[in-house]
């Protein structure tokens, strides 16, 4: 009797439709390893497609640094292997150089919650231009600081505040020697790279506790 209740419940479309389960899934959160440095981990993910603006844009070609956190937003028309392939090339490699290693995790909600309401915001609907508008959002994004590393992408990235159109005139350093500015910019860069590689991996272990409480171990 037991048994063929569980063979009717499990052949009904609408119990398995609206019954949910009181069960933990099997299977504990594995994060990808943290790496040691920028340039080391990039994630690409397509998003859109978007109402089409008069450059003829209806994609974005995201590119994250897993370390720096810094975010390379790129808008295309069609998103064909070709395209992507010569955006990543013209966009990044050209700038930070190549990647040790890409992966394209389809992680879209990232994005989608970064940066699509403030695209939404800035738009002019009757243009619908947002690809005008995806840079400077994205620079917002770059020069403040990260959650997860409590520094922003582009200071990590370059050993220095970025210097913004708002900000007052920079003060002025003097350096006695050619290499001072060099050898401070190693020291700043050393510094933020070993804190940032502690900040995220106490990111990781909270996830994971965040995530396995709601797990079973699946042996």
């Amino acid at each position: 009797m037991k048994q063929s209740v569980i063979d009717h419940i499990q052949s009904c479309v609408v119990c398995q439709a609206y019954n949910t389960s009181q069960q933990k899934r099997l299977g504990f959160l594995h994060p990808v390893p943290p790496p040691v440095g920028p340039n080391q981990l990039i994630g690409i993910d397509f998003c859109g497609p978007f109402p089409t603006t008069p450059n003829d844009n209806k994609y974005v070609l995201c590119l994250t640094d897993y370390f720096t956190k810094s975010v390379t937003a790129i808008p295309l028309p069609v998103c064909s292997a070709q395209v992507t392939a010569e955006a990543i090339f013209k966009d990044y490699i050209c700038r930070y150089g190549a990647p040790k290693s890409i992966i394209s995790d389809q992680d879209t909600k990232r994005f989608y919650g970064t940066f699509v309401g403030q695209i939404a915001k800035s738009t002019d609907y009757k243009h619908n231009n947002w690809d005008e508008y995806l840079y400077p959002i994205v620079l917002a994004y770059n020069t403040g600081i990260h959650s997860t590393t409590n520094i922003s992408p582009f200071e990590l990235t370059y050993g220095r505040p970025a210097n913004l159109p708002t900000d007052h005139p920079p003060t002025s350093y003097t350096f006695n020697q050619p290499n001072d500015y060099f050898n401070q910019l190693v020291r700043m860069l050393q510094y933020y790279h070993e804190t940032v590689k502690q900040n995220i991996i106490k990111q990781h272990q909270a996830s994971k506790i965040r995530y396995d409480c709601r797990r079973k171990n699946p042996q």
